[in-house]
């Protein structure tokens, strides 16, 4: 849960706390999918930034490749901005709006 907590009580800087939103989906059967952070105004004021989305292990697309695909497919592009974690690499996604 500490790794959790530390995602969730983290606001990136320049953002304020209350740009920050957090989304649920949820599925047919009512339970909860997935969780969404979305920062608005970020990093400058007519952008906004979705900070992390984590996929319940029972809803997720097989391999990396996959959710590259669905993003892509959302008009979402790689920027450039890679970093690791202890799960793996972390790769950034950007789209215009």
């Amino acid at each position: 849960m500490g790794a959790l907590t530390t995602m969730v009580g983290r606001t990136p800087e320049g953002a304020e706390p209350g740009d920050r939103h957090f989304v649920g989906f949820y599925g047919e059967d009512g339970g909860l999918v997935a969780v969404m952070d979305l920062i608005c105004a970020h990093p400058r004021q007519d952008e906004a930034r979705i900070d992390w989305f984590m996929v319940a292990a029972d809803a997720q697309a097989e391999g990396a490749e996959s959710g590259i695909a669905f993003w892509r497919a959302q008009g979402f592009a790689p920027t450039g901005e890679r970093s690791e974690d202890a799960h793996g690499t972390l790769v950034t996604l950007g789209r215009n709006l």
